[in-house]
């Protein structure tokens, strides 16, 4: 489990999440986001909440964390806490977004530069609604702050993308892969979440 992993890199590396991932509710999908979501949910999202403080939903494609930053927040603008987790070796066609072809060989093209890793980006999402016209398409609005590439050795990258990507030898298109990688996982995890707060998914 991609989770399991997540707990030893944050055990090993010191990555400075510990009390968050220790709360945290572990809910697993066994599929791909894709092969469900498409069904038809009512998005009441002014009423959107997490089961508890901190839900952590693993599928196929990997692991999203949310963490509310106060007790009992309900509503879709109210600001969240995420951690979006993936392995280097995970096929492309496991993620929901993958029809965007240029962020998925942005995103490719970066991991292939690295060896074997694990990738941790951190958070907040702040805003997020549904797009008009739309099904099950969302827009979010939030902030990437913190990106870590850790094999079981080491932390190999340690990325705070408040600084400017040339102090880390990177181009401004990584910067934004990452922050567009994210927030599409986030909002693959808070639809997951939707489906699993219905009462007949709900376990």
């Amino acid at each position: 489990m991609l989770f399991d992993k997540l707990c030893g890199m944050v055990e090993r590396h010191a990555l400075g999440i510990e009390p968050i991932i220790r709360e945290a509710k572990l809910f697993e999908i066994d599929g791909r986001p894709q092969d469900f979501l498409s069904k038809e949910l009512t998005w009441d999202l002014e009423q959107f909440f997490l089961p508890f403080r901190c839900v952590v939903i693993e599928d196929a494609a990997g692991v999203v964390l949310l963490y509310d930053k106060h007790k009992n927040q309900v509503g879709n603008d109210a600001t969240r806490l995420f951690i979006t987790v993936s392995s280097s070796v995970t096929p492309p066609d496991k993620f929901h977004w993958t029809r965007d072809s240029k962020l998925a060989r942005d995103i490719a093209n970066y991991r292939l530069q690295r060896e074997e890793t694990i990738s941790i980006t951190i958070g907040t999402i702040d805003n997020w609604k549904k797009v008009s016209g739309t099904t099950n398409e969302f827009s979010a609005e939030g902030a990437v702050f913190r990106h870590f590439s850790c094999t079981k050795r080491e932390v190999g990258v340690d990325i705070d993308l408040r600084n400017p990507p040339e102090s880390y030898g990177l181009t401004p298109s990584v910067y934004e892969a990452l922050r567009e990688e994210s927030l599409r996982n986030t909002m693959v995890g808070i639809q997951e979440i939707y489906y699993l707060n219905q009462p007949s998914n709900f376990v």
